[in-house]
């Protein structure tokens, strides 16, 4: 009987504990605004959607869409070979297309944030939109992505050397 109430006594501690460190995050990563970063979008973007996305995780694409202080441009499915009839992710792109593609060719990050669905959207819904647009975010893009749930956030990684 001991052992059962050392044990439970274990557990029940774990658990503040798990809870504390959590508080302690929340506490800690405090979104800041766009200006504090003297409008340094790449720095914004990494601080407040990838070191904090376990704010944004389990919740709709709107509610980071609503604390975005830059405004979305374009935007890719994630449609390819491996996912033929379902969209598992988008990336959402904060500059326009020649922008992008100089700061590729100067080896400068290009900031492109992939934010990943739990559940797959079909390309039927998604691919005809995409077409429609243009891969512009539009009110339309916002109606359809702005519902999906997060499971993950991520930069498109360049892999430039510093």
């Amino acid at each position: 009987m001991k052992i059962f109430f050392i044990a439970l006594l274990a557990i029940a501690s774990c658990k503040t504990v798990k809870h504390n460190t959590q508080v302690k995050l929340n506490e800690t990563f405090q979104y800041r605004p766009l200006a504090t970063f003297h409008s340094d979008t790449a720095s914004y973007i990494k601080y407040n959607f990838i070191e904090r996305k376990q704010v944004y995780l389990n919740k709709k694409i709107n509610v980071l869409i609503e604390d975005l202080e830059v405004p979305v441009r374009y935007y890719t499915d994630g449609t390819s070979a491996k996912y033929v009839d379902s969209v598992p992710y988008i990336s959402l792109k904060f500059y326009r297309a020649d922008v992008i593609d100089r700061k590729i060719m100067k080896k400068k990050d290009p900031t492109i944030l992939v934010i990943h669905f739990i559940t797959p959207l079909s390309t039927s819904i998604t691919v005809p939109l995409l077409r429609k647009i243009n891969s512009k975010w539009t009110a339309e893009a916002q109606e359809l992505y702005g519902k999906q749930t997060i499971k993950n956030i991520e930069l498109v990684d360049y892999n430039f050397k510093k």
